[in-house]
């Protein structure tokens, strides 16, 4: 991402105006009564959010040191780095995402509606 955001930077000048700037007639965003509770928990939340995120993301060191004692990593004659538990992690989590989609839609298809009856 640092990566991305300097070469950005770098390439500004070269890049079209941004169409937004010169539509400096829109009225901005403003607060509005009632907006300082969910603006009290957005602060709250955000904190929260960033500590549960740090120790999630330690997992994954955890995971490829257990992975590495625990798993058998050599297929077909090759031994495969431990890092690549995480890739296949993320490909099967990602996979069965998509199959519980495509079910959810196969069922709304099948009964004609976009929630089953026993949902209801």
């Amino acid at each position: 991402m640092v990566l991305g955001l300097l070469l950005y930077i770098y390439a500004k000048p070269w890049l079209p105006a941004d169409s937004k700037a010169a539509k400096s007639s829109e009225p901005r965003a403003t607060f509005e009564k009632g907006d300082g509770p969910r603006l009290l928990a957005v602060l709250v939340l955000v904190p929260i959010m960033g500590i549960s995120l740090l120790t999630n993301q330690q997992i994954f060191n955890a995971y490829l040191v257990w992975a590495d004692q625990q798993f058998q990593l050599s297929f077909m004659g090759e031994t495969l780095p431990t890092s690549w538990m995480i890739t296949i992690d993320a490909t099967l989590s990602f996979s069965m995402l998509v199959a519980v989609a495509a079910f959810w839609a196969f069922v709304g298809k099948r009964t004609g509606n976009e929630r089953t009856n026993w949902a209801r």
